[in-house]
């Protein structure tokens, strides 16, 4: 990636949802963002040269933005290179962020809906434009260029939902920090191990892996897969936070009580780690003992991570008060951002039995 990343977003309209189908096929694809601020609609009667011209459009590009782009938009692409004799493996494109998940799973967004219609009314007081799927071949052949506004308005409001918040930017300052190369930031990207998250151990490894050759202390060795099975076996069920089930009706005098950083504090405040696990250990929690005589690797990059978020927070606040752009600040909103989340990445890390952690 350069230094000044271009970014942009886009989307697929097809003539149906069946990936599967080799009826179906892409109508249309919208590009918004860096290179092309106004958007553009590939639209040609063959389908082959739509496909051809975007891919062309998309390897300007450092990465897309898209929506549900890891359950539809990507995968429809593949299915039609494929369709074409193309292995989709061997077609260079940029990497792919998708909003959806990112909005869910990175940034940890609760709303009724994940769709792109609902997210951005929400959030931005627009939506899709009208429209009915149904009739998707019939307008194409009618009114393209209502079937090419539709199109754009989606990758439109992509690129709006990312500015206001920062997907790309949280994502980039993770990648950045981990020194991700571009094949583990590309697996990070992608649909994690479990429930479409993300592959949390990559960044946090690379975290590792930096602390411990900085501080000449061994690298932990991956589990061999009759340890993971063992741990499995093993495995209590965590309780995680205490949520009370809400009782309806209207209340008053309600006070809120949240412990900052509460996993990320009790690893720093008892020294956990697999490298101050002793049965001799003078700390003595409610669940196993610990040594103080060294800092444990995964509590000292807390310390590191805390304190350096600390200093950026201070940095976005003088930044802003100065008149810094909208860029700038963004950039160190997704610094925050990214750091908060690799705090609070680590305690789940720290429990799954494929973890060297």
């Amino acid at each position: 990636m350069t230094d000044v990343p271009v970014i942009g977003s886009f989307d697929l309209e097809t003539v149906g949802l069946d990936i599967a189908d080799p009826e179906n096929r892409i109508l249309s694809i919208s590009l918004y963002g860096d290179l092309y601020p106004e958007g553009v609609v590939i639209m040609y009667p063959d389908e082959a040269d739509t496909i051809k011209s975007f891919v062309k459009k998309a390897q300007r590009h450092d990465a897309l933005l898209g929506w549900n782009s890891d359950t539809f938009d990507v995968p429809m692409l593949r299915a039609r290179l494929r369709e074409f004799g193309l292995n989709p493996d061997k077609v260079p494109l940029p990497l792919i962020l998708d909003c959806m998940r990112a909005h869910e799973f990175l940034l940890r967004k609760t709303e009724t809906s994940y769709t792109l219609d609902h997210v951005a009314r929400k959030h931005l007081g627009e939506g899709k434009l009208p429209f009915d799927p149904s009739r998707m071949l019939e307008i194409y052949e009618k009114d393209k260029e209502g079937l090419a506004r539709y199109n754009l308005q989606d990758s439109r409001l992509v690129w709006q939902l990312d500015k206001q918040f920062g997907y790309w930017q949280t994502f980039d300052a993770i990648v950045k920090r981990a020194k991700l190369n571009d094949y583990n930031a590309r697996k990070f990207a992608g649909i994690g191990q479990k429930d479409e998250g993300f592959a949390w151990w990559r960044p946090l490894m690379g975290l590792v892996q930096q602390f411990c050759e900085r501080e000449n202390r061994p690298v932990p060795a991956w589990p061999s897969d009759n340890e993971k099975a063992l741990r499995r076996m093993m495995a209590v069920e965590r309780p995680g936070g205490f949520v009370e089930t809400p009782t309806p009706g209207h209340h008053k005098n309600v006070i809120e009580f949240d412990f900052k950083s509460l996993y990320p504090t009790m690893i720093q405040t008892f020294n956990l780690g697999w490298d101050t696990d002793d049965p001799y250990g003078d700390i003595k929690p409610n669940f196993g003992r610990y040594t103080s005589s060294r800092r444990s690797t995964i509590a000292a990059i807390l310390d590191e991570l805390i304190e350096e978020r600390s200093a950026v927070k201070g940095e976005y606040e003088e930044r802003k008060a100065a008149g810094a752009t909208t860029e700038e600040l963004a950039s160190l909103k997704g610094r925050i951002e990214a750091l908060k989340i690799f705090h609070n990445s680590c305690y789940g890390q720290m429990y799954a039995p494929f973890s060297p952690m």
